[in-house]
């Protein structure tokens, strides 16, 4: 097993057309199994809080077309587990990641840096919001 960094985003796909090519080295990178900790602010905490909570994840990825599908597994607690898929599609020519649900619905688009840095599908990716997105605590 692979371990996801306990940073987010857990973790950036890459995804290139598959046509008929071979599939990128950087699908190949990311496809398969991966564990690590999905950390984010405790929202039940008051603002100013700095409280942290940290939940055991799974995560397969698995080419999908021109995507990658995303299964993540979170434990949330005695008895309570949470999965989530989503497919994911870069688009080199315009820098564009998008996250879609499992029925093709936009969820997220975000811009994307460091494509041009990758080699033999290692590096760091960085994903910014492209809307300012209002979050009522």
């Amino acid at each position: 097993m692979r371990r996801i960094p306990t940073i987010l985003p857990l973790v950036v796909a890459f995804v290139l057309p598959l046509g008929a090519q071979d599939v990128p080295p950087v699908y190949e990178a990311l496809t398969g199994s991966w564990t690590g900790v999905l950390e984010y602010r405790d929202y039940a905490e008051p603002a100013s809080s700095t409280k942290r909570v940290k939940l055991p994840t799974w995560l397969s990825i698995e080419l999908a077309g021109n995507d990658l599908r995303f299964v993540y597994v979170y434990d949330d607690g005695p008895g309570k587990t949470v999965k989530e898929t989503s497919l994911i599609r870069m688009e080199p020519a315009t820098s564009a990641y998008t996250v879609r649900d499992v029925a093709g619905k936009l969820e997220s688009t975000y811009s994307i840096t460091g494509l041009d840095q990758l080699r033999s599908g290692r590096g760091t990716l960085t994903l910014l919001a492209r809307e300012r997105k209002t979050v009522w605590l």
